[in-house]
């Protein structure tokens, strides 16, 4: 079984390798905020797994990012979420998107956007 903060850091990597570290850090908040909301399953790996909640999960490609190793900020990015209760700067966010998509989500219509981090939307 994988580690928590090394699945963490793959996912990371997966939707965000290419962002600065607050970039990437904003993706691990959102799974954080998640774990901590009522909405949500109760763990770092459910929420990850949840269906259909982030491409990089959904299609796996957090396993084939950088041959399944996460980068040195991916992993600093992830163990910062998982070990350290850092300023939320994402407000509490629980989604977000790419700004690269070509259609958005049909539910970022009825949010309110919090802040934008790099290629990143965040609700």
């Amino acid at each position: 079984m994988i580690e928590t903060v090394m699945l963490l850091a793959l996912l990371i990597c997966g939707e965000a390798g290419t962002q600065d570290y607050y970039g990437q850090r904003a993706v691990g908040q959102v799974v954080e905020n998640r774990v901590r909301s009522e909405w949500y399953p109760d763990t770092f790996e459910e929420v990850i797994w949840q269906p259909y909640q982030f491409s990089a999960a959904n299609d796996e490609i957090l396993y084939h990012w950088n041959n399944g190793k996460p980068t040195t900020e991916c992993y600093q990015a992830a163990h910062d979420v998982y070990y350290y209760d850092l300023v939320d700067y994402t407000g509490g966010a629980l989604f977000y998107h790419s700004s690269r998509m070509e259609k958005f989500p049909r539910w970022s219509f009825y949010r309110d956007v919090k802040i934008q981090l790099g290629s990143h939307i965040i609700y």
